[in-house]
Parts: structure tokens; sequence; C-alpha cells
């Protein structure tokens, strides 16, 4: 789907899948939170607790629509909230070159 503007949509969630490159890394860091690691690029991104766990899940199963069902039961959100954030979340990666979009 896309948006006026040429914008894709992610409110398909279960059509929506996401391949982490082999050129990102990731660490989870002992008192929160994780790093990406870009080897091609040489650029690192800080992700705090929220970003992740939503990393996490992810990169277990690829599925976007994970995302928003995992952490519902974690954490005190309603999920139209964290379907926005998990939308922007997964636009940043994509943009960025962390991850790739691909059609389930």
């Amino acid at each position: 789907m896309t948006q006026p503007g040429g914008r894709s949509s992610f409110r398909d969630m279960d059509k929506i899948a996401i391949r982490i490159p082999d050129h990102v890394l990731y660490r989870s860091i002992p008192d929160g939170g994780g790093v990406l690691l870009d080897l091609d690029r040489r650029e690192y991104f800080a992700l705090d607790d929220v970003a992740a766990r939503m990393w996490e899940v992810l990169a277990d199963t690829g599925a976007v629509s994970s995302v928003v069902e995992s952490l519902v039961l974690e954490y005190d959100v309603d999920r139209s909230s964290l379907q926005k954030d998990a939308d922007r979340f997964v636009r940043t990666l994509v943009k960025r070159r962390l991850a790739h979009r691909c059609a389930t």
C-alpha cells in the first residue's frame, strides 16, 4: 500500500517481513538497551530498552507483526501506539539499510 507522497505503509503488518543483512550486528547491553553496528558503513546506533526489544523480536522472527504481539504483552502500552512506534522503528531501520523489507 502506498500513501500520498509515495511513502509505503506498514499498516498491513501481517504481510511485512524483515531480513537483517549480514553486515549488521547487534549486542545487548547488560544495563539495558543495545547497540547496532553497521560493518559496511562503520557506524553504530544505540538502542534504548524498547527499541532493543523490538530489534530482538524482529531478528528472531523476521515478522513485524510479532513485534506488536510480543511487546503489547510485555509493556503497559496500547496496541495503536505500539503499532505506530513499530512502524517508525522499522522505517528507520530500512532507511538506514539496517534491515530489508520482504513480502511474506
